[in-house]
């Protein structure tokens, strides 16, 4: 599976298997070669769209890499700054590249309406449905106080 989309919203996916006694640097090309393959696809999704009238919006546009590290006791996510990458896209009938705009994989993010973490983290999203849920009981005291 490459993907997945409903409408104007598309998530796109690439991965790279390795062997069970994988070392670092190993894990690293795979990183670096699971980057070039979601460039690939993303592109293709690009010019797809563009030749079928379409487009995306290259500046809504974001990705994020789940890399692991192995830290002696258990598997670690890394962070961006661990495992450094750039994915960029051409747009429409332009041959210059813009660079895509990269969340970490603990950061959530809305999709479909509900804000997610690609990590399964849920902080995001807590902070944001206290933040809705904060601002609805404001308005029913708002409301109540009028009568």
């Amino acid at each position: 599976m490459k993907g997945d989309a409903f409408v104007d919203d598309a998530g796109l996916g690439s991965t790279v298997a390795l062997p069970e006694n994988a070392d670092p640097a190993m894990v690293q090309r795979s990183a670096i070669r699971t980057v070039e393959n979601l460039q690939t696809i993303a592109q293709q999704w690009e010019k797809l769209l563009f030749s079928t009238g379409g487009e995306l919006n290259l500046q809504k546009c974001f990705w994020f890499l789940l890399s692991w590290q192995w830290t002696g006791r258990r598997w670690k996510l890394n962070n961006t700054a661990k495992a450094p990458a750039t994915l960029r896209l051409t747009s429409g009938n332009s041959f210059q590249p813009i660079d895509i705009k990269r969340i970490e994989p603990t950061a959530s993010y809305r999709t479909l309406g509900v804000h997610i973490s690609p990590s399964g983290c849920n902080k995001g999203a807590i902070s944001v449905l206290q933040e809705i849920a904060l601002d609805y009981a404001q308005a029913i005291i708002s409301v109540d106080k009028m009568y």
